[in-house]
């Protein structure tokens, strides 16, 4: 590529998973390591090395016909080689919580989900901070052709340390959709959305709003799967910054799009191009 020193980069991923099924109860233990470059379109500008891993497990557990108990948590470490960066970046996200569900049929629950969120930074950043999510939703097959999971709820985060007019309590609406719809017997709809929060460095901002949207296609003909993506995130940042003596919000807008393709070699083994 050109100016290949600055664009070219070698990127690692590994992961493992136990999974557990069983009458009345049902667990997951995982965990994730990516060792990557954060792209030059991102916040950072410039492609910074890091690393990050995250380890979590999961519970479900059946009482009766329709109700289910569920219990996780993940802790998350976040590194950058940068010194620099690693001063305002490094730092661990822990998330733990349950829920509660009704099955509204043997593959479709409703459920009601609270978690604790915790941000600690580990050098001396004044940017830690504590928070809770409380989300409502369905998950399992929606109707005989739509599958997927919806949720949406509220999520409020306070600042262990006071920054001066930055904001030091908020609390914000959070969605997540993932859904799958049956077109035709070949072929397949995909919609994801998402609203959330993302941690951040420009300016005075010690976070940002991320909304999101992907639609996707994909249509099967015998051994080959055919697919095309399109998507757009929309960054808000909530404190002001001057630049040339006019003083805004910054607001980022990215927009992707993608075609793959996916040949089935047999039942366990297939090679796809992206």
């Amino acid at each position: 590529s050109k100016q290949g020193g600055a664009n070219d980069s070698a990127n690692q991923s590994v992961s493992a998973a136990y999974n557990f099924e069983g009458r009345s109860i049902s667990a997951r233990a995982f965990d994730a390591y990516t060792n990557t470059e954060d792209p030059a379109f991102s916040e950072l500008v410039t492609r910074e090395r890091r690393w990050q891993n995250t380890a979590g497990a999961s519970a479900l557990l059946k009482t009766g016909r329709s109700l289910i108990y569920g219990l996780d948590g993940q802790h998350t470490v976040h590194k950058y080689l940068s010194r620099t960066l690693g001063s305002f970046l490094n730092r661990y996200e822990q998330t733990f919580g349950g829920s509660v569900g009704v099955a509204l049929q043997p593959k479709t629950k409703v459920f009601a989900a609270y978690h604790r969120n915790i941000i600690h930074y580990s050098a001396s950043r004044a940017a830690n901070s504590k928070g809770h999510s409380l989300d409502l939703g369905i998950d399992g097959d929606i109707t005989p052709l739509l599958h997927g999971k919806i949720s949406g709820g509220m999520h409020y985060r306070k600042y262990d340390n006071p920054a001066g007019s930055v904001t030091q309590e908020f609390v914000t609406w959070q969605t997540g959709v993932d859904l799958k719809y049956r077109l035709a017997r070949r072929t397949e709809l995909t919609l994801g959305a998402f609203r959330s929060v993302s941690e951040s460095t420009f300016g005075t901002n010690r976070f940002s709003l991320s909304n999101g949207v992907n639609l996707g296609i994909r249509h099967s003909l015998r051994k080959v799967q055919l697919g095309a993506d399109a998507g757009i995130t929309i960054d808000r940042y909530p404190e002001s910054s001057t630049t040339g003596g006019i003083s805004a919000n910054r607001r980022d807008d990215t927009y992707s799009w993608g075609l793959s393709g996916h040949y089935k070699i047999r039942d366990w083994l297939s090679s796809g191009l992206f």
